[in-house]
């Protein structure tokens, strides 16, 4: 007789699974970094420390936001020296896990599109989270709870979407920005001058016409009376 299988938990399910992540996005996204630091305003629009799975790789990303903060250049040398300064350079892999990530790029080139990846990632992880603690609530909530808990998964759920629409907004005004040419504004003043300076718009000064008495001969120039 064939035996019928146990239901699973959900829970169950959630804790066999590795998190969703991808380990050759994160370190060619700090490889890049590293390598093109053009790139690092715009990856900090879109993402922060916690988008990454790894630990090291956290580090490292919190590492090249510091260098970024203070004005300075990133490389392997400055990247090493301000780890070490925050005590950190252990955390990050060493010298060698520096190295290995600068090594590892394909394209410098692809900076934004490994970012891409990494936030898609981090957007299942943080709604895996979110269903899980929904799932532990709505596991041990009475019957008259049942609303309440009802209310708190949609507001947690909502929290999620919220966030990833801010960080959409955020890459999306820092696209804009980027892609924008320099506006040169012209003065506005610059079309009245203009107008102002056409031979046609301007009329004689009224002083500029010549007084009638100049032309006529003054009544006081009779000839005088002839000596007799």
């Amino acid at each position: 007789m064939p035996q019928t299988k146990q239901p699973v938990a959900p829970r169950d399910v959630l804790m066999d699974k590795v998190p969703p992540h991808s380990t050759e996005a994160e370190m060619a996204l700090l490889g890049s970094m590293i390598l093109d630091n053009e790139c690092i305003g715009e990856v900090i629009e879109q993402l922060d420390h916690e988008a990454f799975y790894h630990h090291t790789h956290q580090t490292v990303f919190t590492g090249i936001a510091s260098l970024f903060a203070g004005m300075k250049s990133c490389d392997l040398v400055t990247l090493k020296d301000e780890l070490k300064k925050m005590g950190k350079l252990d955390e990050a892999g060493g010298v060698e896990g520096l190295a290995q990530l600068v090594e590892t790029v394909p394209s410098a080139a692809n900076a934004l599109h490994y970012a891409g990846i990494v936030r898609e990632k981090a957007i299942l992880r943080s709604l895996i989270r979110t269903c899980t603690k929904i799932i532990r609530e709505s596991t041990f909530a009475s019957g008259e709870d049942a609303e309440r808990t009802l209310d708190h998964a949609q507001e947690l759920i909502f929290q999620t979407a919220q966030k990833e629409g801010q960080e959409k907004v955020r890459e999306r005004d820092s696209v804009s920005s980027s892609s924008a040419p320099a506006s040169s504004s012209t003065p506005a003043s610059s079309s009245t001058s203009a107008s102002s300076s056409a031979p046609g718009s301007s009329s004689p000064p009224a002083s500029s016409s010549t007084p009638a008495s100049s032309s006529s001969t003054p009544a006081s120039s009779s000839a005088p009376a002839s000596s007799s």
